[in-house]
């Protein structure tokens, strides 16, 4: 499940562009400083271990970084002035081997990852120009009855040494309901063990799909919900609203973050050329052409992602202009620091200082691309 949601997901993502006749409704927020990205080199695997399909990327400190192949399961380690370091992990069943990359992070000397497949979370220390096995736990991943078919993605860190986890949960709409999805929120301890039956916190919003022969349409600009976390706090935003809504580990709404409203009223013209796009590879685009276009909003939305990065920044992709800025950085407190964008057909992975870590394909194959602006 987790799989195809998080396809649709992307689906809706890619919707880009509206006619540029539009015009931005007016906004009192204040945007920061503009900077410049300049491409200061590349990598693309080692000669042994190529990239097959590169993900997370995780600076460390001293400005060594690791890039987790997706496809290999291989970790590899790269020095800063991007010279290769070494490769851990790979496919298989035994020690240091993983069967997934559900979710991976950084928590002070030692890359986490939690293998789904396997159910077990694996501490991989990076020291002297090496990765190894720390130590693993065993993983009891908790069902609730009212949400059986949550799936988990991701651990943030508690108090007190105890982990908070998220999961996924969504049904396909029918007859009777409309799709819904809901982020919930269970305690586990130091061990990764569940601490209690119930989730301290669920996050639900309803996003009106339309199913005919148990295909779900993608619909561009379709309401949905982003997520990512911050020191232990939840940040949760819709995507035709213009705010970051900010939780304490038990649920309680603690902050509000701005954010520009760039949403525009779309023409028939515009929802037609978002379906057009989306559909172009189809091999019948126009079979589901009026169901699609009677679930199209009638206003883009304003955010298109919501990540955060090894700094502890929020980042917030927006909607704009073909020419503007579509990334504004804020920091911890919720400040706007910078506003920049990446070219076109790269993926914003990681940053950390004044440095972007991004993924492009390229004839050879894909490819981790770092981006600087200049210091201030």
């Amino acid at each position: 499940m987790r799989v195809n949601f998080i396809v649709i997901i992307a689906f809706f993502f890619l919707s880009l562009g509206c006619s540029k006749e539009s015009e931005l409704q007016e906004s009192s927020f204040t945007y920061p400083d503009t900077v410049i990205l300049s491409e200061t080199g590349f990598v693309s695997g080692t000669d042994e271990n190529l990239f097959g399909r590169p993900g997370s990327i995780l600076p460390l400190e001293g400005g060594k970084f690791i890039v987790a192949d997706n496809q290999s399961l291989f970790l590899h380690l790269f020095d800063r002035d991007l010279s290769y370091l070494h490769t851990f992990g790979g496919r298989g069943n035994g020690p240091g081997e993983f069967q997934r990359f559900n979710d991976i992070s950084v928590r002070g000397s030692s890359v986490v990852v939690f293998d789904g497949s396997r159910s077990i979370i694996s501490h991989i220390k990076a020291e002297d120009g090496r990765l190894s096995l720390d130590e693993t736990h065993a993983l009891n991943l908790t069902r609730h009855p009212d949400h059986p078919g949550a799936m988990f993605w991701r651990f943030i860190e508690g108090e007190n040494g105890e982990h908070i986890a998220l999961y996924y949960d969504f049904n396909i709409m029918s007859e009777e309901q409309p799709t819904y999805h809901r982020i919930v929120v269970y305690p586990y301890d130091e061990a990764y063990q569940p601490v209690a039956e119930d989730p301290v916190a669920v996050f639900q919003y309803s996003a009106e799909l339309n199913v005919e022969e148990n295909i779900v349409l993608s619909v561009p600009f379709i309401r949905r919900g982003l997520i990512s976390s911050l020191d232990g706090r939840i940040l949760h935003a819709l995507n035709d609203e213009p705010a970051i809504k900010i939780y304490d580990r038990n649920g309680n709404h603690i902050q509000t973050i701005d954010l520009p409203d760039t949403s525009i009223n779309l023409t028939h013209e515009d929802k037609t050329d978002a379906h057009d796009r989306i559909y172009a590879n189809s091999p019948d685009p126009d079979r589901f052409r009026s169901e699609v276009m009677k679930y199209i909003p009638d206003k883009r939305p304003v955010v298109r992602s919501l990540l955060t990065d090894a700094d502890h920044r929020i980042w917030v992709r927006i909607y704009t202009n073909e020419d503007d800025p579509d990334r504004i950085a804020f920091d911890k407190e919720g400040a706007p620091m910078k506003q920049l964008s990446l070219p076109d057909g790269y993926a914003f992975r990681n940053a950390s200082g004044n440095r972007v870590f991004a993924q492009r394909n390229s004839d050879e194959g894909p490819e981790v691309v770092i981006f600087e602006w200049a210091p201030e």
